[in-house]
């Protein structure tokens, strides 16, 4: 399941976006780890 792993959020285009849970400590920011146009579940 993809939430276990990331965080996903929807974007004003109507394309979600993939984040990682952990932030990165550097920039304590998330990373992104895919666009997509659509959930399939």
């Amino acid at each position: 399941m993809l939430t276990k792993i990331s965080i996903i959020k929807k974007l004003p285009s109507g394309k979600y976006r993939l984040y990682s849970r952990k932030k990165d400590p550097k920039t304590h920011r998330r990373k992104n780890l895919e666009t997509l146009s659509q959930i399939i579940n």
